[in-house]
């Protein structure tokens, strides 16, 4: 049973529908998979949040603060293309992000601040190929 397992402050936002998608290590996640949504995953306050079909996989790699890279995108048949909010997304295989985006990618990850975003993710190595994963509609446990 493929599972993803949040922080319990992620809650609110994945039960309202304001966050729809994680970033995690690359490889492992497919279009049209299902996911299982928890908490505290392997602990006894483990709660199971829903399931939902897995709708895009982006393949983002980060560079250092502020410095990523859009690398590719797949998504189910018939689906269509993430989008981020603000100015359009360029979709062009190795561009950077521009500062914009990586605010609106921060804002759709369910932070507040750029800044927090940034640090969240400094623990992974520059140039570590990571997966922005996208869920449907959450079917609520």
């Amino acid at each position: 049973m493929p599972s993803l397992s949040f922080q319990e402050r992620w809650a609110p936002k994945i039960l309202d529908g304001s966050k729809h998608q994680t970033i995690r290590r690359a490889g492992r996640w497919k279009p049209g998979m299902t996911a299982h949504l928890f908490t505290a995953m392997r602990t006894k306050r483990c709660r199971r949040l829903g399931r939902s079909q897995v709708a895009n996989v982006v393949h983002l790699q980060r560079f250092g603060r502020e410095r990523w890279m859009f690398v590719r995108e797949e998504y189910v048949a018939g689906g269509k293309p993430w989008t981020l909010k603000g100015p359009p997304w360029r979709r062009l295989e190795g561009a950077m992000l521009s500062e914009w985006d990586v605010l609106a990618l921060a804002h759709a990850d369910g932070f507040e601040a750029v800044e927090e975003f940034e640090g969240w993710f400094d623990r992974y190595p520059p140039g570590e190929p990571l997966d922005v994963i996208v869920w449907a509609a959450l079917e609520r446990a």
